[in-house]
């Protein structure tokens, strides 16, 4: 008995064939099954990695984090575009250059040294008008990711441990 989980997004609206070749798929499970899913990987052109039965959900609820989250925020962020104005397909393409220009920095970097934005620069007062200008569920989710972005920010000594306690103040006392 085992698994193999293909690390790569496969929407099920298009219907469109996924390309493997490359991709890395975690397999767990019985030795036989770790073995008989490393070929399989193999032979579709991908790079097996052993899990543990205990490390799967981690692995997986990152891989969530990665392409859902980041889906999920994207269509979030389209939707207030389209609120202030901007046509659908306008939004989509004006969002473009910013999500793969941002999903490729932090792709290269080593942790949050390449994250732009006013989290980053430690202004206080943008994100404070970001809070009162997003409506609720929307202000709570900028507000948990900007936590997320400020802990990493300030570990890596990129905000000053002041700057960090002023925005985690600014986001905790308007969610």
């Amino acid at each position: 008995m085992g698994s193999f989980h293909p690390l790569v997004s496969f929407p099920t609206a298009t219907g469109t064939v996924v390309p493997l070749a490359g991709v890395v798929a975690a397999v767990e499970g019985d030795a036989g099954a770790v073995r008989e899913a490393g070929a399989l990987a193999r032979a579709l052109g991908m790079r097996p990695i052993r899990l543990s039965a205990t490390a799967k959900p981690r692995y997986h609820a990152a891989a969530a984090l990665a392409a859902n989250m980041t889906h999920t925020l994207v269509a979030v962020a389209r939707a207030q575009f389209v609120q202030v104005g901007m046509p659908p397909r306008l939004a989509a393409r004006a969002l473009r250059p910013l999500v793969t220009g941002s999903v490729e920095a932090a792709l290269s970097a080593r942790g949050f040294e390449m994250l732009t934005g006013p989290v980053a620069r430690g202004d206080v007062a943008v994100v404070r008008s970001h809070l009162q200008a997003l409506p609720g569920r929307v202000a709570t989710a900028y507000s948990a990711v900007a936590l997320l972005a400020i802990a990493g920010l300030a570990e890596q000594g990129l905000i000053s441990k002041k700057q960090a306690q002023e925005l985690g103040l600014a986001l905790t006392s308007q969610a």
